[in-house]
Order: C-alpha cells, then structure tokens, then sequence
C-alpha cells in the first residue's frame, strides 16, 4: 500500500462482518460478528467495541472487547421487553474504525435490522 494512503486511514475503514444478536435472557443479549475484512484493517486489529443503547435513550453505552480474535460479547443487566440498538467497530492503536449498522433486539424477543 503507498505510505501516504495508509497515513490517511489510520482506523479501520470497514466494520466487523456479520453482526448478530440474540436475547440471551430475559435480561442479557449476546453480540457475535465476524472479523474486519482485510482491506478494511489498517493496522493490527486490537480489539473490539460493542456500543448499544435503549431506543428511547439518546446515548450510546460501550463495553470494550479485548483481543484480535474475540468475536462475542454478552451484555447483561438490560431491561426484559426493551429495544435495544447494537452496533460494533474494531480499533487499531490509532482508534477505533467504522460502526457496523445498527441491528435492532427487544430484550428476551426478537431482532430488527
């Protein structure tokens, strides 16, 4: 790759593959996706960011997945019957890439895209 072309794109400039959720519980989900393609990595890949929140909140909370091969998250404490928005990004030791696209659960129901 030509130096001043990765300068330029210090983060992953693609989101995780394969984004899904599952209600785990009546009050957790689990969070599994895929790895960042190649041409999308820009670096080491470091780890993981799953950020989520209740579709009534405007703020997006975050828990940190550590390791370049740690595909899943669970996330538990959630409120049974709430919609929840997920989305995922990878980080380099730039920063953190692109947001996978919002998938949409109620906790302890079904998934929305």
């Amino acid at each position: 790759m030509n130096p001043l072309v990765f300068s330029l794109l210090p983060v992953p400039s693609k989101p995780p593959t394969n984004v899904k959720v599952v209600s785990s519980t009546l009050s957790s989900i689990k969070v599994s996706w895929g790895p960042i393609p190649k041409d999308g990595r820009n670096g080491n890949i470091l780890g993981y960011v799953v950020f989520y929140r209740e579709d009534t909140s405007g703020s997006w909370s975050e828990r940190d997945v550590s390791g370049m091969d740690v595909y899943a998250k669970e996330l538990t404490g959630l409120t049974s019957g709430n919609l929840y928005s997920v989305r995922v990004a990878g980080y380099t030791k730039i920063g953190r890439g692109t947001r996978s696209p919002s998938t949409r659960i109620i906790v302890g129901g079904s998934t929305f895209t």
